[in-house]
């Protein structure tokens, strides 16, 4: 009977290990003295890339079963996956459908030969997961669009306005209705409808991150639009729910 509750002991303990714990590009980064590699590491390991099992190689390439930092580097530039024009195309392996959407947009077409264009990392931290807030967008923009009438200058303000509807309102507003689904389903209570509802607002919501990518507004708009009221409505069924 001990080996029998040892042998699940360590089965438990195997299966609540990162798949990236046996991972050498993060054994050495992770034990590295070097205090930008340090803090680089415990940026990512603190990331929803972390926390997905996406480690160094799969966006710096390499082999993450070497030993040794030569046979671990195989290639002769291990961050030719990051430079400027290849970000979207290497995010894109993974992130395929808003990918695809920002390849239909007029700023992927300046990314081969602009490097002010915007790329990936223009707004995203792939290894800490730091996301530009609203409050900074305008100023972003205005890297590139500062010779523009008021018409374009309209769009910019809009912009910014639907991303901070979308970051104070919308996001918090769906993660708070999972919590009371999720809670509601605890307590043995039957949330069919509120289930449905959710999932169409997760569906718009999923929609409103590809069309914000492609710098569709009017459709960004449409889809936040519904992702919020859907949310509300599972809210207010769950608060009713007994």
């Amino acid at each position: 009977m001990k080996k029998l509750f040892l042998s699940i002991l360590i089965l438990v303990i195997i299966s609540c290990q990162p798949l990236w714990a046996e991972n050498s590009c993060v054994d050495c980064h992770s034990s590295n003295k070097d205090p930008k590699l340090e803090k680089t590491f415990l940026s990512w390991k603190e990331s929803k890339h972390a926390k997905l099992s996406s480690a160094c190689q799969a966006c710096h390439k390499g082999d993450k079963k070497a030993k040794s930092k030569e046979k671990a580097h195989v290639w002769k530039d291990i961050k030719t996956s990051l430079k400027e024009k290849d970000i979207p195309q290497t995010c894109g392996r993974c992130h395929i459908k808003i990918y695809k959407s920002f390849q239909e947009s007029s700023h992927y077409k300046k990314v081969e030969g602009d490097k002010r264009a915007p790329n990936c990392v223009t707004c995203h931290s792939p290894k800490s997961g730091y996301i530009i807030p609203p409050e900074k967008l305008e100023t972003l923009c205005m890297t590139c669009h500062n010779h523009f009438d008021n018409t374009k200058k309209m769009v910019i303000l809009k912009a910014k306005e639907l991303y901070t509807f979308y970051s104070n309102s919308v996001r918090p507003q769906v993660d708070r209705s999972f919590k009371l689904l999720h809670l509601a389903q605890q307590q043995g209570n039957d949330v069919t409808l509120s289930e449905k509802l959710l999932t169409l607002s997760q569906q718009y919501h999923k929609k409103s991150k590809v069309s914000w990518h492609h710098f569709a507004l009017d459709d960004f708009e449409t889809n936040i639009n519904k992702a919020f009221y859907l949310s509300i409505e599972t809210e207010k069924l769950l608060s009713g729910t007994k």
